[in-house]
């Protein structure tokens, strides 16, 4: 399976996700819930299980990755609040855009990316990447946003502490498990690398799905501009930052190189699927979230592929 075909499993899930939300507009909301969370319960902590525990060896280099991974994440969230200055955006703007420039496509559609351009190994070494991923998103991008609704009525906002959050639990376990189980030199079962092969893609395309369902973006034409400049320069600006943590924690020759092509295609990921979910949860700009989300998309077309080509 190659990049083309990993672009084709978004672009047919996104879709068809749009053309469920047309036929059956009252059934889309909760089934794209259930097909989220069937993803980020089972089919994602699976795979990087299954890939933590074949991982031939777990170095001391590995603890500078989660690090790596909250500079990516704080490059967006700065990219978030230059666009606010520069674009002069309320708070109720603001708060849709900041998980936008924040929140990073890691789980579904880094992990079909790594899968295809390195394999295993880059799943294994993407889980620790994103450790602290949940802490800041669900720890601080919520209730930030959250505080940028001034509504006197916020109960459809509570949300409760990352730590008691079921994805955050479910993926530190998956890590856990899959660390514990290498360490140990269990035999992992041969099947499982037949299984990845199947649940990597499949989680993607079932998140991506999700989204479609759901998806809205009607007078939304004129956030273009804005969220062109913030998918660029959020792009750029995580280059940079990787290339000069690998640089200055020598870390380009780590894992033969993969340790250092995970993080460089990591950084260029198009914004979270669940970034729209603060706008809708506490009642912000969604045409602003659901139109910047989508440019994000738009632009990774260009630059993943560009990326991977640099890399190979």
């Amino acid at each position: 399976m190659g990049i083309a075909w990993a672009l084709v499993i978004v672009v047919v899930g996104f879709l068809l996700g749009l053309a469920f939300q047309k036929g059956k507009p009252t059934l889309s909301q909760s089934t794209s819930i259930l097909l989220s969370k069937f993803s980020l319960y089972f089919l994602i902590p699976f795979s990087v299980l299954s890939s933590l525990w074949q991982l031939p060896s777990i170095t001391a280099q590995l603890i500078y990755l989660p690090f790596i991974g909250v500079a990516v994440i704080g490059v967006g969230i700065v990219v978030g609040f230059i666009c606010r200055r520069y674009f002069q955006l309320n708070d109720h703007q603001f708060g849709a855009l900041l998980p936008v420039t924040a929140f990073y496509n890691l789980g579904a559609l880094g992990n079909l990316i790594v899968f295809v351009t390195i394999g295993e190994n880059g799943i294994a070494l993407l889980a620790l990447f994103k450790l602290c991923e949940e802490l800041i998103y669900f720890g601080w991008t919520f209730p930030y946003t959250r505080a940028l609704n001034h509504s006197k009525n916020q109960s459809v906002s509570s949300r409760k502490p990352f730590w008691n959050d079921p994805v955050f639990i479910v993926a530190l376990c998956a890590v856990v498990a899959g660390v514990l189980l290498n360490q140990f030199e269990l035999p992992r079962p041969q099947n499982f690398a037949d299984f990845l092969k199947v649940t990597v893609p499949l989680s993607s395309f079932l998140m991506i799905t999700a989204v479609g369902m759901t998806f809205n973006v009607s007078g939304g034409k004129k956030w273009c501009k804005l969220g062109v400049s913030a998918a660029v320069l959020r792009s750029f600006g995580a280059i940079l930052i990787v290339a000069i943590l690998l640089s200055v924690l020598d870390l380009w020759g780590a894992y033969q190189g993969d340790l250092a092509r995970v993080c460089l295609l990591l950084a260029v990921m198009p914004t979270a699927f669940m970034s729209v979910l603060p706008s809708v949860l506490y009642d912000l700009d969604k045409s602003l979230a659901n139109t910047t989300w989508l440019i994000s998309f738009l632009v990774s077309l260009l630059v993943i592929p560009a990326t991977i080509l640099f890399l190979l």
